[in-house]
């Protein structure tokens, strides 16, 4: 009787283990999935096949980042071991480069060694190219260094190692060094897989809720539950199934594939489990010990190592070269002080021999230790944490902070910001550390853009500016969704849930903008001659920056009962990125064009998602009650501009590939008024949809009140068509004299070579080709001033009025319109804008602004 129940309680304990494993899995796959939308990368689809396929895909990955770690062990002791030779005086070259400069010199040692430079360059070239691409520089810099130390140095300074040479076989002759940086390599390992648990978490908000809490609602085993929690990370990370490869890697470049393949099976696994263990228990430790608002802060910090090791080992390997370089200044000297040799004990090296079971036998020692580690851990945490972790003097500390806090932020909206940082330990790692370091990660992917940044400042700025504006766009979402519930307190405030936003933005905005001013501190500090360029660069990003982080906060979603959040919209998200890297690349690549329309389209793009989620704002918990903005909003007219400028681009290409005259300025400007006429009309029509008919889009009532309009209209208290007129007659005049001054800047432009041969070319073509230039003034003048009023005046001013008002509205719809330009033409163009957005709101008519445009483009392309 006893046996029977004993079996059956070894039964009962491992069909728990089984279960508890099994729910394990299903919680991982879950916890993916919830990644997945915190990164707007959700598709909606339950596909088990795709399921699979992406499990294999991250296992791939997985093995492939520790095949890495074990490789770069070897690599960073290899190439550390160079960087000394070099220290000591020795200069490393290529085998090949080494063969031929001692062939030369034994072939005829009194031969200058000039004559070695001219006939064996493309060996000298190819020597610099190859230094470059390892240590950094240019190409001409190692060259010139190359051949001094040929002309001045003998041949026993120079020297070689093997293309595939592994440091660690000598490792008992190696230098503190190259030890250290193994050594530190492969403790990154252990770190990366300890700090994995069940997956990288970025919800760091979400509360954990550990297995064990099973022992208090089911009649299990106690022992096999605690122990399904230690192996948990086992069953739903892939990182750990794949671990094992690392001390394949490891052994194998040092003793041999077969000895590789069998420290993988013999000491993999227990590693594996050991990491596994030991970084289960410091979760558990942390959730029953640590105060619940330093928590999040704990197992935040740990997923950002786990993830920080994970990418660097991705992408940082093959860097080795470069970076023992750039470092191996500061950290040679201490490491002869202070040496770690880690590494020494795991690959079987003692004293001046290696053993391979040597090896094997410390690593299955280190795997006990971590475990046993694990354990105590675990029964620390266990101990005493279930009855309680609130720290009284945590509370005073914090209350003593959010004293300085309430002095120092008059603004409660600045001031709730402020106390998220003492009261949430997190907060830091939100804001700051995971935004951070996923930018330096697309940093690092563009680095191939980076390699002139040392010759160019425009090359840094760019950086800068993309660096901010990845900040914001990772770090504005993040934000909203980590406060969950706790955002939506704000509803009973008397400030509102907008100000509550705009100030949420306006934060973010001070927070990028100190990294984007330290790294343009930096290039102007470099680049002193350009200095008032690297200004107006720090002006563009004020105005860029702050449009930015306005776009970014309208992805707030509300957050359900589950206390999950909606996934936001993925058309507000493609809005939410229009134009969003124009500025930075348009600085990278020397577009200042470019640049400029970054700015004002980001500009004119939060404008446009402000007025529609201000209307959604009322109705975020009942959707179904929404209603639109009436029309037209700024969204209606970017819309229409950006199918127009798209379709124009096309017709545009039929038109000169129909043509074969090849002169795109003039096909363009055809194809443009033809398409914008007929956009005109399409426009008006979808408008009838929200109740806006075309005489209302022309005629403005409501923009002025009469008496302000008889003033600047000389109408007196004369009939209504007597003011329509005068409105008329002055648009035609303001065209008239624009229409001149015009033509004075076409000339004064004229003075410049570059321009003075584009406006040739131009003249020379329309004086050439008479038929086309009669199509461009009759489309110029009869079918694009109707539409470009209709869309960028009657739709787009009068929304932009709605929004802004005031001179903002003016000069946004006036560059908006310039943009659309050759840049050639922008300023009178842009101020025609101006001086029509401000007709159009004093007369409360369209015509006058058709009229004045339609003068301005007959006499500039007639004259």
């Amino acid at each position: 009787m006893d046996n029977r129940v004993s079996m059956t309680g070894w039964k009962g304990f491992f069909r728990t283990l089984k279960l508890v494993l099994k729910t394990a899995r299903i919680r991982a796959a879950g916890r993916s999935q919830r990644q997945q939308q915190l990164l707007y990368q959700r598709t909606g689809s339950h596909n088990d096949a795709l399921r699979v396929l992406g499990f294999l895909a991250m296992l791939f990955v997985m093995a492939l980042v520790h095949g890495l770690a074990g490789f770069s062990v070897h690599y960073f002791a290899s190439e550390a071991y160079r960087y000394g030779l070099e220290r000591d005086g020795t200069i490393i070259v290529s085998p090949q480069f080494y063969k031929r400069l001692v062939e030369f010199k034994a072939a005829d040692p009194e031969l200058e060694q000039k004559e070695f430079l001219t006939t064996r360059d493309w060996w000298l070239e190819r020597e610099a190219d190859r230094r470059e691409e390892r240590y950094g520089g240019t190409e001409t810099g190692h060259r010139d260094m190359l051949v001094q130390m040929i002309q001045h140095r003998p041949i026993e300074d120079f020297g070689h190692l093997p293309r595939h040479y592994r440091a660690l076989h000598y490792a008992d002759r190696l230098a503190p060094f190259p030890l250290t940086l193994a050594s530190l390599s492969a403790l990154w390992w252990f770190i990366m897989l300890i700090c994995q648990g069940e997956g990288l978490e970025l919800d760091i908000q979400r509360r954990r809720h550990p297995m064990w809490e099973w022992f208090f609602t089911h009649p299990v085993h106690p022992g096999a539950v605690f122990l399904a929690e230690m192996l948990s990370p086992l069953a739903a990370n892939p990182a750990f199934l794949a671990a094992p490869l690392f001390p394949g890697f490891l052994f194998g470049l040092q003793y041999g594939a077969p000895a590789g393949l069998l420290a993988a099976i013999i000491t993999g696994i227990p590693l594996s489990v050991a990491c596994a263990c030991l970084g289960k228990s410091i979760e558990v430790a942390v959730m029953l010990r640590s105060p619940v608002r330093k928590r999040g802060a704990v197992i935040g910090l740990k997923s950002w190592l786990g993830y920080a090791a994970f990418i660097s080992f991705l992408l940082g390997t093959f860097a080795a070269p470069r970076i023992v370089n750039a470092f191996g200044f500061l950290f040679y000297n201490l490491t002869e002080t202070i040496p770690f040799k880690f590494i020494l004990p795991i690959i079987g090296s003692w004293g001046s021999s290696s053993s391979f079971w040597l090896g094997i036998l410390f690593c299955l020692l280190l795997s006990l230790l971590m475990i046993a580690s694990a354990v105590g851990i675990s029964v620390w945490g266990t101990r005493n944490g279930l009855a309680g972790n609130s720290d009284p003097g945590e509370a005073i500390t914090n209350k003593k902070s959010e004293e300085i806090i309430v002095k120092l932020g008059r603004d409660p909206l600045y001031r709730k910001e402020l106390l998220w940082f003492i009261r949430d330990r997190s907060a830091f790692i939100q804001v700051f550390l995971i935004p951070i370091t996923i930018a330096a990660t697309q940093m690092f992917n563009m680095r191939s853009l980076l390699e002139h940044a040392d010759n160019t400042w425009n090359t840094l700025s760019g950086a800068a500016v993309i660096f901010g504006t990845y900040f914001l766009w990772i770090l504005g979402p993040k934000s909203l969704t980590s406060e969950g519930a706790a955002l939506w307190i704000a509803q009973t405030w008397p400030c509102g849930m907008e100000d509550l936003l705009k100030a949420k933005a306006r934060l973010w905005f001070m927070i990028s903008s100190i990294v984007v001013g330290l790294i343009l501190l930096i290039t102007a500090l470099r680049f002193s001659s350009d200095l008032w360029k690297i200004g107006l660069i720090g002006l563009g990003w004020i105005a860029f920056g702050r449009s930015m982080a306005e776009k970014c906060v309208t992805l707030v979603s509300v957050t359900k009962e589950s206390g999950e959040t909606e996934k936001v919209p993925a058309g507000r998200q493609m809005a939410a990125a229009l134009g969003m890297l124009s500025f930075g690349i348009g600085i990278f690549t020397r577009q200042w064009h470019l640049a400029c329309i970054g700015i004002i389209y980001s500009w004119i793009t939060a404008a446009a998602m402000w007025q529609n989620f201000r209307a959604h704002l009322p109705y975020l918990y009942d959707p179904w009650a929404e209603k639109m903005p009436p029309a037209p909003t700024v969204m209606h007219a970017m819309i229409a501009i950006s199918v127009l400028i798209e379709v124009g681009a096309v017709f545009t290409g039929i038109f000169v590939a129909a043509s074969g005259d090849g002169n795109l300025t003039v096909a363009g400007g055809i194809a443009y008024a033809i398409i914008s006429f007929i956009m005109m009309f399409i426009t008006m029509a979808k408008m009838g949809d929200y109740y806006l008919t075309p005489a209302e889009t022309w005629s403005w009532n409501e923009s002025i009140d009469s008496e302000h309009r008889k003033k600047w209209f000389w109408c007196g208290d004369k009939s209504r068509r007597l003011a329509f007129f005068n409105a008329c007659f002055t648009g035609i005049g303001i065209g008239l004299i624009w229409a001149v001054f015009a033509h004075g800047y076409i000339e004064v432009l004229k003075y410049f070579e570059l321009l003075r041969e584009l406006i040739s070319t131009s003249e020379n073509y329309l004086q050439a080709h008479k038929d086309t230039r009669t199509a461009l003034i009759l489309v110029a003048v009869f079918c694009t001033p109707f539409a470009e009023e209709y869309l960028f005046r009657g739709l787009l001013f009068r929304a932009l009025d709605r929004e802004w008002g005031g001179w903002k509205a003016l000069l946004g719809s006036a560059a908006f319109f310039a943009i659309y330009h050759p840049p050639i033409a922008w300023l009178p163009v842009g101020l025609m804008g101006l001086i029509n957005s401000w007709l159009f709101k004093h007369t409360g008519r369209l015509a006058p602004c058709v009229l004045l445009h339609m003068v301005y483009n007959a006499v500039v392309l007639a004259w």
